[in-house]
């Protein structure tokens, strides 16, 4: 009976590690790409005269968001995510939102995007072609449809939200800033990605 219960205490000690593991993992590469972003994409930006005060046409964190639902599934990386964002956005006190109920919405709603395209993408494709086991060119497409979706959910969502509780009209350019931005951003991270590991297979 001791065994047994040492064997369960060991058993959730390690995967509470784990767990703890992920979580640090996922929110210290979402800081690092959200300070890349500020201190690369948006000065290189605003050279070339593009306004990055409300969005970077190469938001790299969307990345972040696609990488993390894909290697731990959609629930568990919603909730890595939310946990990143908050610790991110209120410890670090890097954004600010007004009124406060956009800084509880606006960071769930970019956490949801990525695994609610990941859902809708199963849904309509099956799940063996999510799988990252046998990657070939079907597999790259399929990467590519739900970066492009959860890009297309984050920037709707974002907008719709803001511009709700500020009773305003949605600006299309914005929506297309914030979708590009998520869109590369994303394929970066899996293009920067596929070069570490080929490196680390040579």
């Amino acid at each position: 009976m001791k065994n047994l219960l040492s064997d369960n205490v060991q058993d959730g000690s390690k995967l509470m590690r784990s767990y703890l593991l992920s979580l640090s993992a996922v929110t210290i590469l979402f800081f690092i790409s959200l300070e890349i972003t500020k201190l690369l994409v948006v000065p290189v930006q605003d050279w070339f005269g593009l306004d990055a005060s409300y969005a970077a046409l190469l938001f790299l964190p969307h990345g972040v968001r696609v990488v993390t639902t894909y290697l731990l599934g959609p629930l568990s990386g919603f909730l890595h995510l939310v946990f990143a964002v908050f610790i991110v956005d209120f410890a670090f006190n890097l954004q600010y939102y007004s009124p406060e109920t956009l800084s509880i919405l606006l960071p769930i709603i970019g956490a949801a995007s990525a695994p609610l395209a990941y859902m809708l993408t199963k849904f309509f494709v099956g799940e063996k072609y999510l799988s990252l086991e046998n990657v070939n060119i079907r597999t790259w497409r399929i990467i590519l449809l739900v970066c492009l979706l959860s890009s297309v959910i984050n920037s709707l969502g974002q907008i719709l939200a803001v511009n709700s509780l500020a009773r305003t009209t949605p600006d299309i350019t914005l929506v297309l800033k914030y979708m590009a931005g998520d869109l590369f951003g994303a394929l970066t991270i899996f293009l920067l990605l596929i070069y570490l590991f080929r490196k680390l297979e040579r």
